[in-house]
């Protein structure tokens, strides 16, 4: 059965496809179609919350009152089984990104954020206990 296909060259791009009319010629005739009133609004919500929110992760006091208001919950509600378990597994690599940062330093106040960052490993692990 594969021996009664014929053997078809292909056509390069840019060249004419045996109508006489080139590829870049056809895809000229194509425009996209101008976006609704609805999709334009939507673009502009898209890219103002996202301004907003890159804004936000910019300042680090707006991330740590976040991060502690997360512990406070996580505290208080019950987690799912699986959401603990990438929980655990989050603390855990923080814990060893932490201790490997810690011992590649030069200088010991190459890391002065040291105290504030074992409080937050900390307090992670508690909430999770």
């Amino acid at each position: 059965m594969a021996d009664t296909t014929p053997e078809i060259d292909p056509i390069p791009s840019g060249t004419e496809n045996g109508q006489g009319v080139t590829t870049a010629e056809i895809l000229e005739g194509f425009e996209t179609p101008s976006p609704s009133a609805t999709e334009e609004a939507m673009e502009a919500l898209g890219s103002d919350i996202m301004l907003r929110l890159r804004s936000a992760f910019a300042r680090g006091d707006i991330m740590l009152a976040l991060g502690v208001v997360t512990i406070l919950v996580i505290l208080i509600l019950p987690m799912p089984k699986w959401l603990l378990d990438v929980s655990l597994a989050f603390s855990i690599t923080f814990s060893v990104l932490v201790l490997m940062t810690v011992i590649f330093m030069d200088k010991s106040l190459d890391f002065n954020s040291f105290p504030t960052v074992l409080l937050l490993a900390t307090l992670i692990r508690l909430a999770l206990n």
